[in-house]
């Protein structure tokens, strides 16, 4: 989907979403304001009696189920009381006729889905940062400055068949490559 379409389906939700609103203020003028907060205040019960079903078990969870299935239940009532009920009808699709089109708007479609991947050569000297002063001071309390690891990478010697040795790390320069033993 190019661009440009996409520009146009977010423009047509907005016009839908403008749309659902300019009937409910057209169809029962000034009233229709305090009808849209209730509806508004249902909405947002359904939104929070959801939350509760997933985050709750045993007898709120199914309080929850009872929010969520009572809320709009009364909504439309309400609607029907003032006679608006196939105005709140036609709202109703007109908004999920627009989030279906602010879904297709925002959608890849597989495009660009994942992130691209390149590649990396192995590092040339990896070293391993530690911080003395954080975790509680491990790093001095098990003697990690000074005691050679079992990953600590195999370095070949600066002379020929001599033994390396992991000297202590200096306390300015930290890691430093592993010298020959003289």
């Amino acid at each position: 989907m190019t661009t440009v379409t996409r520009r146009w389906l977010a423009r047509a939700s907005f016009a839908l979403m403008l749309a659902a609103v300019a009937l409910l203020l057209a169809a029962a003028g000034w009233r229709s304001l305090g009808l849209v907060a209730f509806a508004v205040i249902g909405v947002c019960a359904v939104v929070a009696g959801g939350y509760w079903f997933l985050a709750n078990r045993g007898v709120l969870r199914w309080l929850a189920v009872v929010l969520i299935v009572a809320a709009p239940v009364v909504i439309l009532v309400v609607f029907a009381r003032a006679s608006l009920l196939w105005v709140a009808i036609v709202a109703v699709a007109l908004m999920v006729a627009a989030a279906g089109t602010a879904r297709t708007a925002l959608s890849t479609d597989g495009q660009h889905a994942a992130m691209p991947a390149r590649p990396a050569a192995r590092p040339q000297r990896p070293f391993l940062i530690m911080n003395p002063r954080s975790g509680g001071g491990k790093v001095t309390k098990f003697g990690l400055r000074t005691r050679p690891r079992r990953w600590a990478p195999r370095w070949r010697c600066c002379r020929a068949r001599e033994p390396w040795t992991w000297p202590p790390w200096p306390a300015r320069r930290w890691p430093m490559a592993p010298t020959c033993s003289a």
